[in-house]
Order: C-alpha cells, then structure tokens, then sequence
C-alpha cells in the first residue's frame, strides 16, 4: 500500500494515545504522536461512532510538516460495540483518495488486530486467574507457618504485590491517634518513594481514611477510576494511583491493618483483587489471634489464679534471667504472712483467701512498678527490687509492714501481720537462689524477734 506507517491507538480518558508503531514509521513522527490527541482535537474522534475515517488530505498541520498527506482512520471492531481502539495508516508524497482494495485491506487488518488482541488478553486474564489461584494457596498455607506475625505479613505481603502488581505495601498498627508501620513491603525501585510519599501516617487525610475503616470494620478501595487523577493524600504523594485499606484485627487496644498502593497504574481493583485481600486478611488474623492465644495461655501459666501476683514458676524464670546478669545490682526481700494458719482455721478459708489477696494488692501499692511481686504459694511472698542497695533496708521493710497494716484495717484481721528478711546482690551473693536462702534466714529470724515481742506483750 505504500505506507509511511501505521499506528494503534488507544483510548484513555480524554485522550488518544498511541501503543504500537510499524517499524516504518519515522522516529520524529512517532515522537509528535505520542503527544496525543485531545477530544475533538483530530478526525481521529469522529471514528467512535464506529465508522471509518478516510481522509485524501490530512488537516493536521504538523502531520504535513512531516511528509504526511493521506490519512486513514478504521476502528478495532469491539465485543462492548465502544469504539476503544484505531488502527491509522499514513502515505505520504502526493495526496490520494483510498482505494476500496486499500480500505479492503485495512478493515480486514483491523478485525484480525482486534481477534488477536482479543486472544492474548483471554490468554492474559487465564494466567492472572492461574496466578491469583497459586497466590490465594500460598497466602492461605502460610496459616500453618511458625512465622512471627509481623514476619509473615510481610511474606503475604511479598506475594500479593507480585500477583496484584502491587508497589507498595505495610502492616499497620493504630493506637490511639497514632498510626506506625510495622512490616512493609516494596519494589525496590518504588519502595524509597512511596514510603516518603506516605509516611506522614499521622496526617489528617490519612487519619480520616483510616478511622472509617476502623469504625466499620469494612476494606475502603481508593482511586481506582482510570479517568481521576493520581491521589493527593498528603504532600508529595502524586505518583500514587490507588490505595487500599483492609482491616485485620483489634488486639489490646492497637488495631491492625494493611496498606496497599498502586502508583503509576490505575488498574480497578476489582473482585478478584478484594476476594484476594479479604483472604490475606484472614491468613495474617489467624496469626495474630494464635498469639495472643499464645501469650494469655504463657501468662496464665506465669500467674497466681488467687492473688493475681507473679508465681513460682515466673520467679523461677526470674531466676534464670538474673543468672545471665550476675553483676546486676537488686535486692529481693523474702516475706511470710504472720496468722494465715489462725484466720482459716476460725473464721475459714474464705477470709484466709481475702487475707492473701488483699495483703498481694497492698504490697504491689506500696512498691515501684520496676519491682516485681511473687506469690510464691500458701503464705510465702517474694519482691525483687532492681537497683536496690543495702543502705535502703529499713525503707523497704517499712513498706512490707505498711502493706500489713493495711489489711489490719479489718478487725477479723487484727491479729496478722508479715515477717520479712532482705538480701542483696552482689553482697551476699549472685544468684536467687543463694539471695532466697539469706533473706530467709533473716525472715525467720525477723518472724522469732515478731513472737517474743508479742509474748512479752
């Protein structure tokens, strides 16, 4: 046909852009086309309607400019019947009317260019499907997987951006007006960017987006219209395209999330990509309850189901981390409830129980949050005391008798008071267990001062 060369075109939004260019088409050419051509800007819209455009003479100036004379304009047929894509021959030398051969051929062209376009995005959408399959098995698989769960959200994470073209994604905590990224998850060409772009987490467009999600417990999908504009959630954020909140769950006050973002493309997100999510979702949920079922199961097993105090096991534990620290300085003071064995045998166990409990509470009351307090079983109580020295003896045991004198308050408890020994690391030694043994020693003989002053009264 003796063409200058061809080129398709494709509509997006307000603009037809070229996508593919003959390799006989002139480079300058090829650079003033990618330009685009804005509505009613060129012959180019009149093919919407469905119809061929056959021109004799171009009426672009810059076309004739570049050798340009003739120009033909044929729609790709589509299955939708809109007009999305142009097939355009140029000729140049003298102008000419297109033969019906030539328009023939062209027409024909276009039908086989629309078929085969048509076969390569089934074929693209089956190896999608094929890879949202394998992606939905691997992220659900990973339920099973030892991982920490800020691990393994950054490994879904790592899947869902390959299989959704994603380039940026985070696990996200929220507590309180604070919102803090945890594992995230980015291309590495994209990943700098857009966590510059994002980072002002704390910003009030961000912020508003995200209680909306929290309050209803529903994904928000954001800028998913290919005709909108890239975003503008905070400053510096105009490369982002689409962004996608999904909620995973509340945990001890935080509430966790993901953050999705698309930023050159605007594909929709569409149901397979949300069906997609909602399953991550689920995958990292799971993970996040297991540990919390973890840890309530670890914290009750470290607890005295009566006095809500620390018990022997956790002061064992104690005692193995204060062996890999022998040059730590502390104290431990080693208690013994005076009484307890009186209370439950007149007035019953129930007020035995109270005596425990409430002599536990008050003891916490009186010592620092640092400090910890164990109840070691029956009336038995220890306090560890991080940075506590000798010359602090007296202060310390005159908290263990204010914490007596508070349960004395009762007057069914009148007659119970506490027995207690300090010992110091490293003076008298550098283990618990060699701490535990001086402080009762001094206990015992605290408790034996406690009776003879109790006769002789």
């Amino acid at each position: 046909m003796d063409l200058t060369g061809l080129a398709l075109w494709a509509l997006e939004g307000e603009r037809f852009v070229p996508h593919a260019f003959s390799d006989s088409m002139p480079p300058d050419l090829q650079d003033q086309m990618r330009v685009g051509v804005l509505r009613g800007g060129g012959a180019i819209w009149d093919t919407l309607v469905g119809n061929a455009v056959y021109l004799e003479e171009s009426t672009i100036p810059a076309d004739l400019a570049l050798g340009v004379r003739s120009v033909a304009l044929v729609p790709l047929p589509a299955s939708s019947q809109v007009v999305t894509q142009v097939l355009c021959a140029y000729r140049g030398g003298k102008a000419r009317l297109w033969t019906v051969q030539e328009r023939t051929l062209l027409e024909t062209a276009s039908r086989s260019i629309a078929a085969a376009l048509e076969r390569a995005a089934l074929h693209q959408q089956a190896q999608e499907a094929a890879e949202y399959a394998q992606t939905l098995l691997a992220v659900s698989a990973l339920v099973e997987s030892p991982f920490e769960p800020s691990v393994m959200a950054q490994q879904v994470l790592g899947l869902l951006g390959s299989a959704m073209k994603l380039d940026w994604g985070s696990l996200l905590l929220v507590r309180g007006h604070h919102i803090e990224a945890m594992s995230t998850w980015g291309r590495v060409e994209t990943e700098q960017g857009v966590q510059e772009q994002l980072g002002s987490l704390d910003s009030p467009g961000l912020q508003a987006q995200v209680r909306q999600v929290l309050k209803t417990g529903q994904a928000l999908y954001i800028g998913h219209n290919p005709a909108q504009p890239p975003l503008s959630l905070t400053r510096g954020t105009e490369g982002v395209r689409s962004l996608a909140w999904i909620p995973l769950t509340d945990l001890n006050d935080t509430s966790y999330l993901f953050a999705v973002t698309r930023r050159h493309q605007a594909p929709a997100w569409s149901p397979r990509d949300q069906a997609l999510l909602a399953a991550a979702a689920r995958t990292v949920r799971i993970a996040f309850e297991r540990q919390e079922h973890l840890r309530l199961i670890e914290q009750a097993s470290l607890t005295d189901s009566l006095t809500g105090l620390a018990n022997r096991r956790a002061f064992n534990g104690a005692s193995e981390n204060m062996g890999a620290r022998s040059s730590q300085v502390f104290g431990l003071i080693s208690i013994d409830i005076d009484g307890l064995k009186q209370v439950n045998d007149t007035l019953g166990h129930q007020w035995g129980d109270l005596l425990l409990q409430e002599f536990g509470e008050a003891l916490q009351e009186q010592f620092r949050e640092q400090d910890q307090v164990f109840r070691l079983g029956g009336d038995e109580y220890v306090v560890l005391l991080p940075a506590c020295r000798p010359e602090q003896t007296q202060l310390m045991l005159d908290r263990v008798q204010r914490a007596a004198d508070w349960v004395r308050r009762r007057p069914e408890l009148q007659a119970c008071g506490a027995s207690a020994g300090m010992a110091f690391s490293p003076e008298d030694g550098h283990t618990l267990a060699s701490l535990t043994n001086t402080a009762d020693v001094r206990m015992y003989l605290n408790k034996k001062q406690r009776q003879q002053q109790r006769a002789l009264t």
